[in-house]
């Protein structure tokens, strides 16, 4: 087996990705190999830190990477030489395995459902996050790579997660949950509803029951006594860039490098009602008060917000609302509306007019 390994996906790239590389072949079986995909002259430089590579981990060069401020949807086009494009058209290719990136989630989704295309029977990717709990491990789908769901996405999730959590956490028979406010099948808005129904007419998917998403605060409620008066939202938002929080609902924000007693603290502070804001984001919201007056969405110098700037540059590639919706995660009706504000911000009338636009602000090129 062969598995490309993202040389250039952390924030300190590709050190602790070569030395995660050496290490893995020293425990992995002999008969697997890894391929370094990234800028070749960095990635060898670093090797040669470790002394002689081993026969089994080569490099593929890949002299491009993917950042943070590059959007997901146009990475495969605007970045075909990044390390995350490449590495996955290898896997399509079938010159690897399978891909393993730490890199951007966006990009990597964005960028797999154009190359590998999703199965047969999946409308969209979605991201399994494995969970530790009491009674073993606990597989949380999805977690973060959609927004507006149907009910059949989560029935085909819930396949997904079956397959993963049988073939590669040793569990004989995954036992499927719905993630709900309440056990009954009355309870939820009518996605979990719907979504329940089908699961429980669903002969493949086994023993589904809905859990209530309060019990997720018990373990922590065991060790930390309530207040009299509990808050009604006890939410921590743990974030890569300051910039996202201000367009968030919770009553923390903190920063993922945030160490650990600082989030235990933050969690405690949060569970008695009291609001947290970690240094960096103090400082981003006294600089956006003061340029603004008050806090809102961040906006691009054209208007747009960063997800209408989005909509606009597939719109003039040629996207229909379908392909965006799924190449975006979202349903339709939510890039029709995306699609009708940003007409109306730039008082644009129709599709030919936006396309004379994109060209003149340089946001797409012929």
């Amino acid at each position: 087996m062969r598995i490309a390994l993202d040389a250039m996906g952390t924030d300190l790239a590709p050190e602790p990705e070569v030395l995660g590389a050496l290490r893995a072949l020293e425990q992995l079986d002999p008969d697997i190999e890894i391929v370094l995909v990234g800028d070749e002259s960095v990635v060898r430089e670093e090797l040669a830190k470790h002394g002689e590579a081993p026969k089994r981990l080569t490099v593929h060069n890949a002299p491009d990477r993917v950042t943070a401020s590059d959007a997901p949807a146009s990475v495969i086009r605007r970045k075909p030489a990044s390390s995350i494009v490449v590495g996955l058209k290898l896997h399509q290719e079938g010159t690897v395995d399978a891909f393993v990136s730490a890199g951007s989630t966006g990009a990597i989704m964005a960028t797999s459902l154009f190359t590998l295309r999703p199965l047969p029977g999946v409308a969209r990717p979605a991201v399994g996050t494995p969970l530790p709990t009491v009674s073993g491990p606990c597989l949380l789908i999805d977690s973060g790579a959609n927004v507006d769901c149907k009910p059949h996405h989560l029935v085909q999730f819930a396949h997904l997660g079956s397959v993963y959590a049988r073939d590669t956490m040793g569990l004989e028979k995954p036992r499927v949950a719905l993630l709900n406010i309440g056990e009954e099948s009355s309870k939820g808005n009518d996605l979990a509803q719907q979504t329940f129904k089908l699961l429980q007419e669903n002969r493949v998917v086994r023993q589904i029951k809905s859990r209530v998403a309060r019990k997720v605060l018990d373990a922590f409620r065991k060790h930390v006594p309530p207040p009299k008066t509990q808050p009604m939202d006890e939410i921590v938002e743990l974030s890569a860039r300051e910039e996202e929080v201000l367009e968030k609902l919770a009553k923390g924000f903190l920063l993922k490098d945030t160490d650990t007693t600082e989030l235990v603290n933050a969690i405690r502070a949060v569970h008695k009602g009291e609001s947290i804001l970690s240094p960096a984001v103090t400082r981003l919201v006294i600089e956006d008060y003061l340029r603004w007056g008050d806090i809102r969405p961040k906006e691009t110098s054209n208007g747009l917000t960063p997800r209408e700037n989005e909509i606009l540059q597939l719109i003039a590639e040629g996207n229909t609302n379908k392909q965006i919706a799924e190449i975006l995660c979202i349903s339709i009706k939510t890039v029709q509306a995306h699609r009708g504000n940003l007409m109306n911000k730039l008082d644009l009338h129709d599709k030919s007019e936006l396309i004379k636009y994109a060209i003149q602000k340089k946001i797409i090129e012929i």
